[in-house]
């Protein structure tokens, strides 16, 4: 049996369910301030400047006989972005809601992450070197795992330095 083809569908399902329970968990008023949509509007602009930057050099590559590289800073550019953003307002306490338990969260974003790495981890089993996987299209697998694994430590982070300051 091929797992390239049922992993993905498997964990898109997965996804679909966790995010609804999440949603449904999650609804009833929010609860941010002014000082958060602060955050969230610079955790943006940095976001978008560090894509602008990551995709300068792609279009320099991009049409040459470089296209490997072309994509790999694509995709660092589009996968950098959303870290710096989700980074940002997650340290900056922009991203959750005023006392919002991020438990679920941190769960989730582990959950991705491993099932990102596992995917890419089946195609080195595969055969395929590093350099085929980050270069091919399905090396957003192992892009998105460490995407979600940062994203997952920071709100660890941040639940520790939160600890930290209310001793």
């Amino acid at each position: 049996m091929n797992f390239t083809l049922l992993f993905p569908v498997i964990f898109f399902i997965a996804i679909v369910i966790v995010i609804a329970v999440l949603s449904i968990k999650g609804r009833g008023a929010k609860d941010f301030d002014e000082r958060q949509a602060m955050v969230r509007g610079r955790a943006a602009n940095f976001g978008y400047l560090t894509t602008l930057v990551l995709l300068m050099p792609a279009l320099l590559f991009f049409g040459g006989e470089h296209t490997e590289v072309a994509y790999i800073f694509a995709s660092l550019a589009f996968f950098g972005g959303l870290a710096v953003n989700a980074v940002y307002n997650i340290w900056n306490g922009g991203f959750f809601q005023l006392h919002q338990k991020t438990s679920g969260y941190t769960v989730l974003c582990f959950f991705i992450a491993v099932l990102n790495f596992l995917t890419t981890g089946m195609r080195l089993a595969e055969g395929e070197s590093i350099w085929e996987i980050v270069t091919d299209r399905g090396g957003t697998n192992f892009f998105l795992g460490v995407l979600f694994f940062v994203i997952g430590v920071t709100i660890l982070a941040r639940r520790w330095a939160d600890r930290r300051e209310e001793e």
